[in-house]
């Protein structure tokens, strides 16, 4: 399909609704200043960064099982809540809703729809999201189980997390529900290591993944 100005415009009225208007959207000037920064900043990296997916991606020569997958652009995102406890200055969702788990504006009340989800459309990996996931823990582990059990190893699993509501035993009960990966964001307790140094050992992959604000 040709690309076309206008349905694109369409298609974010139609997402972003009555909130559309109030975001400060760029200029066409402002977007070839920001271009040619970009540019410039990549041409001033030093020899040996590995970049990746299409240029898109900065020293790709690390990255975790479930970042390569979601550069590739098969991995399901679910949310499985909409409840946090931190208060996040970038975050643009709202906190305050167990809701149900969606994806895709989705809903899948029964973890068994979902994983047929996965399955039809053939994702090799699923990341469990939120709000803060270890909100509604049990909630969170039938979802691992029930991926887990139907693909085994051919599906990865992570989770993100502020971790301030992780202890020793939570992790051990989510590796032992599946979990392959586990990411800190560690903007939200002010940087704090402590939870992070919990993880190795018990879940396989440990990563942290925070914005990057110039």
């Amino acid at each position: 399909m040709a690309y076309s100005r206008e349905r694109a415009i369409e298609g974010n009225r139609r997402e972003y609704g009555e909130i559309y208007d109030l975001l400060p959207w760029v200029t066409e000037e402002e977007a070839r200043r920001a271009g040619a920064e970009r540019e410039a900043m990549i041409r001033s990296m030093p020899p040996g960064v590995a970049f990746g997916f299409h240029n898109t991606k900065l020293d790709c020569r690390e990255l975790s099982p479930g970042c390569r997958l979601c550069g590739e652009g098969v991995w399901s995102c679910l949310f499985i809540n909409n409840l946090c406890n931190g208060q996040c200055f970038f975050c643009p969702t709202g906190q305050g809703s167990r809701s149900e788990p969606v994806t895709h504006v989705i809903r899948f009340p029964d973890p068994q729809d979902y994983v047929d989800y996965v399955d039809r459309f053939g994702f090799r990996g699923v990341s469990i999201s939120g709000g803060e996931p270890l909100l509604t823990l049990d909630r969170t582990l039938l979802f691992l189980k029930k991926i887990r059990n139907r693909f085994g190893p051919g599906v990865h699993l992570w989770l993100y997390t502020n971790g301030k509501a992780l202890t020793r035993d939570i992790l051990v009960r989510l590796r032992d529900a599946g979990l392959d990966e586990i990411r800190f964001n560690i903007c939200s307790t002010h940087y704090d290591l402590e939870k992070v140094r919990m993880a190795p050992g018990i879940v396989p992959t440990v990563t942290v993944e925070i914005p990057a604000v110039p």
